[in-house]
């Protein structure tokens, strides 16, 4: 571990993301702050630097994965080593990697356009998709923004590929100038390939949002 974080920033390619995501779970953290940090992003994060003799890393992550808490290693430095958010945090825990589905990893939030006429199919997440455990922390942290009943939908023009679809007048009809701002947060608490949308329910027919 230690020869990749000696490597310098700007030379940190995929390759070494994928060798840094190996070696992390066989490491150990020390603590370098009693409970965790709010990030650049408002987000909680649990600051920690890699030794020898600490915390085995498996245990933090099953900490972090229950509190709803990311992780920045190496805060100190003028940039971190890595930052991982919830949703990297718990796709590890369920799937076993940091990261799945590279290739979608930069789709995030997306407009999703409608016509006329247009079918789509339409589904609820499955406990696989949105675990119990991170449903009731995100939902805890809208109704902390003042989201007390928020609506969903999944959507997918071919059954295969499926976004997240909030019901714009559950998160109380913000300016669409906000969505953007809106759905990074959001993404914060999802794995990096999950794809997000604001949607007006009045903008499909015979599709119900239901209760997240």
């Amino acid at each position: 571990m230690q020869e990749l974080l000696e490597i310098p920033l700007e030379e940190r390619d995929e390759k070494w993301e994928l060798a840094f995501f190996k070696v992390l779970p066989k490491t150990k953290f020390d603590f370098l702050s009693d409970s965790p940090i709010e990030g650049p992003d408002g987000m909680p994060y649990l600051a920690v630097k890699i030794t020898d003799d600490g915390e085995p890393t498996d245990k933090v992550l099953e900490w972090l994965g229950e509190k709803g808490v990311g992780l920045v290693i190496n805060p100190d430095k003028e940039t971190p080593d890595y930052v991982f958010t919830y949703g990297m945090i718990w796709n590890f825990l369920v799937n076993g990697e940091f990261i799945s589905d590279d290739k979608k990893r930069d789709e995030g939030s997306k407009e999703v356009k409608l016509t006329p006429g247009q079918e789509m199919m339409a589904g609820t997440p499955s406990e696989t998709y949105l675990p119990p455990h991170v449903r009731g922390l995100f939902k805890e942290f809208l109704f902390e923004q003042g989201v007390l009943k928020p609506r969903i939908v999944m959507l997918s023009e071919n059954g295969t590929d499926y976004d997240l679809c909030f019901s714009l007048e559950s998160l109380g009809n913000p300016p669409d100038k906000e969505w953007q701002g809106i759905l990074q947060t959001f993404s914060w608490f999802f794995p990096l390939h999950y794809s997000f949308t604001i949607l007006s329910e009045s903008a499909i027919q015979g599709i119900d949002f239901l209760e997240l």
